[in-house]
Order: structure tokens, then C-alpha cells, then sequence
């Protein structure tokens, strides 16, 4: 299992930065989040910049408006042909919001019915990523909200599950059990690690209430070989360099010393 770092952990930072912290941390690689750095500039460059000091593992599709980006399917595609030009292997994207309208992007999105080959062209892993539930809101905003109906669309449709550990905790559902049934799917092809506590999201691995120690067990039980990627609040760190180093080896020392424990 590789530890990944996501840049969207620090959204003052440049991704070439956070590559920086990744590897004076001990990271395997990073988890490159397309963020409005990238807004009008050479996306390639960004990327191989951030290649020569780590390898970038996978790629999340922008969930922001990004000028020249286009709508979300412009932005998959083109996420999609990043990925084929520098060589990453994983492309992580959001389902449809049908809270925010998005019915050309559900449209789409239900007409796929091979994303593996229609999408990443058999060469780019296509995942998906599970949403959080929106306490403001009451409900949960995007499509697939219920692990069942997940479950049956990942699996019918050939698309790959990268598991948010903190969007889950936002509902009322059995963490463990959930994760256990999507796994079995054969289809979770990276994990997404943080906590979650009283509607607050991506918090640093225990500060939250998720049964974050019985999830890397289930992991090594399963001798899961896929990603493992911290994604945090960026208010969940300090602002010297030198304290956000301590606390990124803290958690990775944590993690490892947990997988040690359980062997």
C-alpha cells in the first residue's frame, strides 16, 4: 500500500510545493487535485514539475469552475488526457449534484455505460469518489448517495471506487460495514484517509469519532495493495513549513506503526 499526500490539503500552496512537503515528510508519492493553479496555464509542465521531486499516483478531476476548463464532463475528458500525456495511472472525479442542476452532466454520466473503456480509454484507471452528506442542507446533494445504489452502478458501469473515509462518516450509516460492502466489490482502488466529528470533514486521523484503526486492519487483512491518501482542511495545519512536516511524519508514523501493530 502507497501513502499518498493530496495537494488539496493546502490550497496556498503550489502543487510543486506540496510535492516538496510530500517527500521531506516520507510520502510514496502525491495525489494531485486539479485546483485553480492551474487556471490558464500549461497543466503538463505543473504536473512533470511535481514528477521530478515524486511520483503523482492519481489525479482528481476539478469540482471547482476553472476557466478554459469547460463544464464537468469538458473537465473529466480533459483530466482523462492529462493523466494519458504524463504517464498517472488513477482519475478520481465527483458524481452529478442534482441539488446544483447538473442534469447535462447526469445525462452523461447515466448514458456511460463502460467507463473504463468509453472514459479512460482502457489506459487511465476511471474512479469515482462517494459524497458527504450536507448537514446545512439535510440531504445528500449528489447522485448515488446510498451505498446500494453505489455499489450496483460501480459494478454494472465498470467504474472504480475511491473511498472517502471522512465523506462517509457524514452519514448515518455502519462505517465499517458500508466499507466492507464496497470493497467487495473488487472495485476501491484508493482510500481516502481522514476523520470526521460533528459535521466537520478531513480532519487530521484521531481527531474525529471514525474507526480509522479498524479500517487500516481490514486493509492489511486484505492485503489491499492500492493507494492510501491523506487529504485534510488545510486549517487542520499550521502555517510554518517546518511544524507541517512534524505533523505529516506524526502520521506517518502512526499509520505504519499501526500496520506493524496489527502484524
Amino acid at each position: 500500500m502507497k501513502i499518498l499526500l493530496s495537494n488539496g490539503s493546502f490550497y496556498h500552496f503550489s502543487c510543486e510545493k506540496v510535492a516538496q512537503l510530500a517527500k521531506a515528510s516520507g510520502f510514496d508519492g502525491l495525489a494531485l487535485m486539479i485546483t485553480r493553479e492551474f487556471e490558464g496555464r500549461n497543466e503538463r509542465e505543473l504536473v512533470e514539475k511535481c514528477q521530478k521531486i515524486l511520483p503523482v499516483l492519481s489525479i482528481h478531476s476539478p469540482f471547482l469552475a476553472l476557466r478554459h476548463w469547460g463544464d464537468p464532463i469538458d473537465k473529466i475528458e480533459r483530466s482523462v488526457e492529462l493523466c494519458l500525456a504524463t504517464g498517472i495511472p488513477l482519475l478520481t472525479f465527483h458524481p452529478p449534484a442534482w441539488l446544483f442542476l447538473e442534469v447535462g452532466f447526469s445525462v452523461w454520466f447515466a448514458g456511460i455505460r463502460d467507463f473504463q473503456e468509453e472514459v479512460g480509454k482502457n489506459r487511465v484507471m476511471v474512479s469515482i469518489e462517494n459524497m458527504s452528506r450536507l448537514k446545512r442542507y439535510f440531504c445528500d446533494p449528489h447522485l448515488l448517495s446510498r451505498t446500494a445504489s453505489l455499489m450496483h452502478f460501480i459494478e454494472k458501469r465498470n467504474l472504480y471506487l475511491s473511498f472517502d473515509s471522512s465523506h462517509m462518516g457524514t452519514k448515518k450509516a455502519d462505517f465499517l460495514e458500508d466499507f466492507d460492502r464496497l470493497y467487495q466489490t473488487g472495485k476501491v482502488k484508493q482510500v481516502q484517509y481522514s476523520d470526521y466529528r460533528d459535521g466537520h470533514e478531513h480532519l487530521r486521523p484521531g481527531r474525529g469519532v471514525l474507526p480509522l484503526d479498524q479500517l487500516l486492519r481490514y486493509l492489511h487483512e486484505k492485503n489491499y495493495s492500492e493507494t492510501l491518501c491523506i487529504e485534510l482542511f488545510p486549517e487542520e495545519f499550521p502555517k510554518e513549513e517546518e511544524a507541517i512536516v512534524k505533523i505529516l511524519r506524526d502520521i506517518l508514523r502512526e499509520i505504519r506503526e499501526r500496520k506493524s501493530r496489527i502484524s
